[in-house]
């Protein structure tokens, strides 16, 4: 996104350095506790649409948190 709103390569890395880690690290922790409820609870046929919905959920929050 920094590419397309013409910021410079150091404001774009700057911003990469400080919400990378903390994203990937809380992605780890959702994305376990959804498989687990996958595998344990949620019927086979509903497995696919449990984690899509998901993973709407996610991508809204993530674009939510950094604009």
């Amino acid at each position: 996104m920094g590419l397309l709103w013409f910021e410079s390569l150091f404001t774009i890395f700057d911003e990469l350095k400080t919400t990378f880690w903390p994203m990937l690290t809380a992605g780890w922790k959702l994305w376990q506790f959804v498989h687990i409820i996958k595998y344990d609870v949620v019927p086979i046929e509903q497995r696919f649409l449990w984690v899509d919905c998901v993973e709407l959920v996610w991508v809204i929050a993530l674009s939510a948190s950094t604009y």
